[in-house]
């Protein structure tokens, strides 16, 4: 049996916005048109299968690519973003929460959801889209920290700062041995979008 290819996206270029719930947040205009430039980057992976998170902006962002392909996209709740914090905060201070997430990856905020949490969750979504198309390339469209966490459980060293370099979107390889061993190929780089 082959190997199991997964790759974890994160979404197109998106704007905050207190006027609505998180998981309404549409991409931008920039994000509209990275989606649409995605299609050719991402054509030469392969991808026999495409995941979501529900939140709109994931969704938006693997619209264009999946209907290149003429395939359905299939949304996993276990794919949503870090709850980090229940209510919408400025960007500044939730940097700030943030950094905090990264430095105790056991600490939330009340209603909040922490770092471990986040990333036993994405892990077990991972383990059962692996599980269910054996052999397969798979794409995942997620979110920065939900995706961050993910690499830190292959390098505990993977840290804030590594995640503040990741792109918007950005690409990440995971690979699957037939037995199930999982790695990052942490060699594989996606290059930035022209628009970004």
């Amino acid at each position: 049996m082959s190997h199991t290819t997964i790759y974890l996206l994160r979404h197109a270029q998106t704007i905050p916005s207190n006027d609505m719930p998180r998981a309404e947040w549409s991409l931008s205009s920039t994000g509209k048109e990275q989606s649409e430039q995605l299609i050719e980057r991402l054509l030469p992976l392969a991808i026999d299968e495409v995941y979501s998170s529900p939140l709109r902006r994931a969704v938006e962002t693997v619209v264009p690519f999946a209907g290149r392909l003429g395939i359905n996209i299939q949304t996993e709740q276990l794919f949503r973003e870090q709850n980090a914090c229940p209510d919408y905060m400025p960007p500044a201070e939730f940097q700030t929460l943030i950094a905090r997430y990264w430095q105790d990856v056991d600490f939330a905020i009340e209603g909040g959801e922490s770092l471990s949490q986040c990333q036993k969750r994405m892990i077990e979504g991972i383990r059962l889209v692996e599980k269910a198309h054996k052999g397969k390339n798979i794409l995942i469209s997620s979110h920065g920290e939900a995706i961050g966490a993910v690499l830190k459980a292959f390098d505990p060293q993977y840290g804030y700062d590594d995640w503040a370099r990741m792109n918007m979107p950005d690409v990440f390889k995971i690979e699957f041995s037939p037995d199930g061993t999982a790695q990052w190929d942490s060699d594989y780089k996606f290059e930035p979008l022209d628009i970004f």
